[in-house]
């Protein structure tokens, strides 16, 4: 993951990860602690 890549989603809105490539906000995913993982998985399977 490039650097620029990683600071897109470090400042994006937890509503806009959606947005992101799948692989590239996995890869960024395992960096974080499990507790965020799971928050943003649970966030992004949310229906609306």
């Amino acid at each position: 993951m490039l650097k620029k890549q990683y600071t897109e989603i470090e400042k994006s809105r937890l509503i806009d990860l959606p947005q992101f490539p799948a692989g590239l906000l996995i890869q960024w995913l395992s960096t974080k602690p499990s507790w965020m993982q799971q928050r943003v998985m649970k966030q992004l399977t949310l229906k609306h």
